[in-house]
């Protein structure tokens, strides 16, 4: 499943340089904030000038990847299932795109009849011109208030990650992902356990070697079919 703006339930306290990590971008080290669920508090010297460039850097490369995939499928591809219950390959994008969207500002569904490719274009102009904007202002995700920073390095990165692989399997595409985008997706999601296994987020484990690439045991554990 996708994790939309849903997302794993933290148990546990995470330090700024963890949450540094689990964003992709450059860890910082300095004394711990805490973040914890349904009550996150954490300074907004969080959202330094460096970290969040790095996690535009990171999130822009992610879309590009994904788009590069978008532009990839065939025609006729649109309709095939991809690793998502219930879920078509456009419906992958639909999905993606309708949360850049979202995050921009932008209600307006994208509907049956709309060219998907189109629809995912725009969307994604509108997320890299929200992400010009400050992005140390609040918002409030699924557990709380946070720096929009972290909501995009956190929860968006690794759904758009995750994504890119559905689509490629989907419609036959290339399957591999950015390796430090998955070691990081990856480092991020192990601490929290059976709590990203929830309804609109992760689904149940599919099994894997323990001596599996990096990638393959990543997409196992998010619950996808390798």
């Amino acid at each position: 499943m996708a994790h939309s703006f849903e997302g794993a339930q933290y148990l546990r306290q995470v330090t700024r340089t963890e949450l540094a990590a689990s964003t992709g971008a450059v860890a910082v080290v300095g004394e711990p904030n805490v973040f914890c669920r349904h009550d996150v508090r954490v300074s907004r010297s969080f959202a330094t000038v460096p970290l969040m460039q790095a996690i535009v850097d990171q999130l822009t490369s992610l879309a590009n990847d994904f788009d590069a995939r978008v532009r990839a499928t065939p025609a006729d591809a649109w309709g095939n299932q991809s690793p998502c219950e219930d879920w078509t390959a456009r419906d992958v994008v639909v999905h993606l795109a309708g949360n850049y969207n979202r995050l921009s500002g932008h209600h307006q569904p994208i509907g049956d009849e709309e060219n998907i490719v189109e629809s995912w274009v725009s969307a994604k102009a509108r997320l890299e011109h929200m992400m010009t904007g400050d992005l140390s202002v609040e918002f409030d995700g699924p557990f709380g208030k946070m720096p929009m920073s972290m909501f995009l390095g956190r929860f968006m990165s690794t759904d758009t990650l995750v994504h890119t692989f559905d689509l490629a399997r989907a419609v036959g595409g290339d399957e591999h992902l950015n390796q430090d985008a998955v070691a990081m997706a990856f480092s991020g999601l192990k601490p929290m356990g059976d709590g990203i296994r929830r309804p609109g987020a992760f689904g149940a484990a599919t099994p894997c070697a323990d001596d599996a690439p990096l990638q393959t045991q990543f997409l196992c554990h998010v619950g996808r079919p390798v």
